[in-house]
């Protein structure tokens, strides 16, 4: 087959103006010079939004706490309409305790909607549900 081009194909090969292989990123990277002193500025700048990066902060933190303990919550109601229904079934037990479970989901969506139930959690009066 020939090197010559059709009509109407667009050309082959690298584009115009653009050399084979990588970028930039290929190249080896500068080390700062003085770095204590690019921290320092570097820390200078952020002073200005240390309260919105604190918040960030604590925002993530409770997300994570929120993201283990809600699994654990929602277990416990689980558990108790599990039991309930087998009881049901069995014919052993009254059935399913909808007030416990109601009292789990409200104390499930207070700890999404609002922190003031962390201090609940960490004192272990989430265990009362038990």
């Amino acid at each position: 087959m020939n090197n010559q081009q059709r009509p109407g194909q667009p050309p082959r090969g690298p584009m115009p103006g653009r050399r084979m292989g990588g970028g930039p990123m290929l190249l080896g990277g500068q080390i700062a010079r003085d770095f204590k002193g690019t921290v320092r500025n570097l820390l200078k700048y952020l002073r200005a939004y240390r309260l919105a990066i604190v918040v960030a902060i604590i925002f993530a933190i409770a997300s994570t706490v929120f993201t283990v303990v809600g699994p654990k919550i929602l277990g416990l109601a689980t558990t108790k309409l599990f039991e309930g229904v087998i009881g049901q079934i069995s014919g052993s037990s009254a059935g399913i305790d909808f007030g416990y479970i109601g009292n789990i989901v409200l104390l499930w969506q207070g700890c999404i909607s609002s922190p003031p139930y962390l201090p609940m959690f960490r004192a272990g009066l989430w265990q009362a549900f038990r």
